[in-house]
């Protein structure tokens, strides 16, 4: 039996978008011991020195080298999930590999002695790839199966991006309270409560979310900034703004956004549907934007 995996507390929260970091960060918060999964102390600091050093290269958005400390991570410790599901989520939020990421996943829920966190992830990473390819309702039933497995505020963040698009804005500002709840300082969350509490007329509590999560993400109003911020704070700091009818603050946010190296995660159509920005949709700027970024 490995060790509990341990990880120091990283200060850029804003990367809590991805769930490769966001998974070392909650074994760590959990304790976990990892049955099954690099037996001697040898082998399990080898295989937490690369999931480490993944994570590292993930937060200075050097995106090929973590690609490769998590496909060698997978590579030399076919045993571990943790390794498994860093690598599936990486070849689907960054290599947009959808065939090759559900391959990584299934590798995980193959594992018989799998930990529920790592569970959690590849169910909740099969879900996204779900909605990408339009299964909505496959997408949530495996996106339940990764709650019961294991309380991810990611996953409660993509069930609020999901109920949203289908209209079920309530069942979406609950999944995004619940975010919140799990994580105080997850600033992609605290962005989803704020869209939420302004469209309820909670306007003080939605403003006080959004500025939250600036200061955490350390990102300026305007979409500046003097480090590199994850791509989902800004398009969600745009949704905001977008339900603000704020549209000179989210066409600047969105501009940040595409200027980021991972925009494409998201089609025309995804964003162009989403309901945050039902007010731009008559706006010439915005259908511009999205067609100068395909």
């Amino acid at each position: 039996m490995g060790k509990p995996f341990t990880a120091p507390c990283r200060s850029g929260a804003c990367r809590l978008g991805m769930a490769c970091a966001g998974l070392l960060l909650a074994t760590a918060a959990a304790g976990l011991m990892f049955a099954g999964e690099a037996a001697t102390p040898a082998r399990a600091k080898g295989l937490e020195d690369l999931l480490k050093a993944g994570e590292s290269a993930e937060s200075a958005d050097r995106f090929d080298e973590a690609g490769r400390l998590y496909r060698e991570a997978a590579e030399r410790f076919p045993e571990s999930a943790r390794a498994w599901a860093s690598l599936g989520e990486y070849l689907r939020f960054y290599g947009h590999d959808f065939p090759a990421s559900r391959r990584a996943f299934d590798r995980v829920l193959a594992l018989p002695d799998a930990d529920p966190l790592s569970r959690a992830y590849a169910l909740r990473g099969l879900g996204e790839i779900a909605r990408h390819e339009g299964d909505t309702t496959g997408a949530i039933a495996l996106l339940d199966r990764s709650l019961s497995a294991w309380p991810l505020p990611d996953t409660h963040r993509s069930l609020a991006h999901l109920y949203g698009t289908r209209g079920d804005l309530r069942t979406a500002a609950e999944h995004a309270r619940k975010a919140v709840d799990l994580n105080p300082d997850d600033p992609i969350a605290l962005l989803l409560c704020a869209s939420h509490e302004q469209r309820a007329g909670r306007l003080a509590q939605g403003r006080a979310d959004f500025e939250k999560a600036l200061r955490i993400a350390r990102l300026e109003p305007d979409g500046s900034h003097a480090q590199p911020v994850h791509c989902c704070v800004l398009y969600n700091a745009a949704g905001y703004y977008g339900v603000r009818d704020d549209r000179e603050g989210a066409l600047r946010m969105l501009e940040a956004f595409f200027k980021t190296p991972n925009h494409r995660h998201l089609s025309f159509e995804e964003v162009w549907n989403d309901p945050d920005f039902a007010t731009l949709r008559n706006d010439p700027r915005f259908e511009r934007l999205l067609k100068a970024n395909p």
